[in-house]
């Protein structure tokens, strides 16, 4: 597809470094403008404290979505299927790294990045 690995930038065999604005590190996070995600192969759409409009963009980028549910829900949610549409991701995020790797190498992940675009 010729994206960037996207979700960290590990090397092969490598520990995936999330880029997320809420880590241990106190290096200076850089925001990445949303028009600049659909350079990566797998992005992550995680809750906040109030409603999120990006997982619609984050959709059409055409990138495998690794979402986990909120309370807070868009209009076309219910059309979508885990697995199908999306990557679930559990709540405690204990299979967080398991599933960016399967994100990042598996030929499946590019299908559910296709259905999540259409």
């Amino acid at each position: 597809s010729g994206k960037g690995r996207g979700l960290g930038e590990g090397g092969a065999g490598g520990d995936v470094r999330l880029n997320c604005a809420f880590t241990k590190s106190t290096a200076p996070v850089t925001q990445v403008p949303l028009e600049d995600h659909c350079r990566y192969a797998a992005l992550a759409n995680l809750p906040g404290e109030t409603y999120s409009a990006r997982l619609k963009y984050l959709l059409l980028c055409n990138s495998t979505i690794l979402h986990m549910e909120s309370e807070y829900k868009e209009f076309f949610e219910a059309l979508l299927v885990p697995n199908k549409h999306f990557l679930p991701l559990n709540s405690s995020l204990h299979d967080l790294d398991h599933k960016v790797e399967w994100a990042l190498r598996s030929r499946d992940a590019q299908t559910i990045a296709v259905h999540g675009f259409q």
